[in-house]
């Protein structure tokens, strides 16, 4: 079997606290690490308009 990557983008509403999608990704985390054949989960948590880091 061949060596994958995914990604995933997660949106959340305008104004939703830093710490609620803090929570929303550390869920999210836990269920990808449950797969037999995930060896590594990597999250950022922030955003990007035009190029700039948005936090």
């Amino acid at each position: 079997m061949g060596e994958g990557e995914v990604m995933v983008n997660v949106i959340g509403d305008p104004g939703l606290q830093l710490s609620e999608m803090n929570q929303t990704i550390r869920k999210l985390e836990a269920l990808f690490q449950k797969q037999a054949n995930v060896d590594t989960v990597f999250s950022t948590i922030g955003g990007c308009i035009f190029g700039r880091s948005q936090y």
